[in-house]
């Protein structure tokens, strides 16, 4: 498979490298490593997308694996990446 993680996200071929059960576990991984991190019990996640067509099919499965920890999901839908960014920073817990 190789590296997944490129400078703005994670990267691969949809069905083949990048699943719908990759992206939840990458959800509940994260959502579980800050709410330890940062000693919370619940977050609120902001998730954002661009315009490729699996799109809908990652949202929901990583906003699955951040809810499954107990945490608040905001999806502030097609956005450019700077604009995550920024509302990352803005909103942040």
């Amino acid at each position: 498979m190789g590296k997944l993680f490129g400078t703005d996200g994670v990267r691969g071929i949809v069905n083949k490298d990048l699943t719908c059960d990759l992206a939840l576990k990458i959800g509940a991984s994260v959502a579980r490593t800050l709410k330890e991190e940062k000693k919370k019990k619940q977050l609120n996640f902001l998730i954002g997308s661009d315009t490729r067509i699996s799109k809908d099919m990652f949202t929901s499965s990583v906003a699955s694996g951040v809810l499954s920890e107990g945490c608040n999901i905001v999806n502030v839908g097609v956005l450019p990446t700077p604009a995550i960014s920024y509302l990352t920073k803005k909103y942040e817990n």
